[in-house]
């Protein structure tokens, strides 16, 4: 285990991670986790540890209203469904009016096949 320091180009901040390195069976390679420790303090030195997230029942995933998103996601999937069905009947039509054009062509290249002769 060691420590890896990675440097973002945008915001020019150091973040300090857990490296845990393993062998990948399948892949026959190694692999590595990374575990976020904290930030490098560019004056002196020392890692500044991240603020550890917990998530509570207060938090914003209890104040959404997910009855709303579902009504809403299927009100798209009806639209996009009757969309659909509209496009299929217009292909269908397309593709009856292909045919019959394409035996329109047949008759006559028969009609001047017989006639050249």
């Amino acid at each position: 285990m060691g420590l890896v320091y990675v440097r973002n180009k945008k915001t020019g901040v150091t973040y300090v991670y857990e490296n845990q390195s393993y062998w990948d069976k399948e892949l026959k390679q190694p692999r590595s986790i990374r575990k976020l420790i904290g930030k490098l303090d560019p004056d002196t030195g020392k890692i500044i540890e991240t603020k550890k997230r917990k998530i509570t029942a207060d938090s914003d995933h209890s104040k959404v209203n997910y009855e709303h998103l579902y009504k809403k996601a299927q009100n798209e999937i009806t639209k996009k469904n009757a969309l659909i069905t509209e496009l299929r009947n217009k292909l269908n039509e397309a593709n009856s009016e292909l045919s019959s054009l394409n035996r329109r062509i047949n008759r006559i290249r028969e009609e001047l096949c017989y006639s050249q002769k």
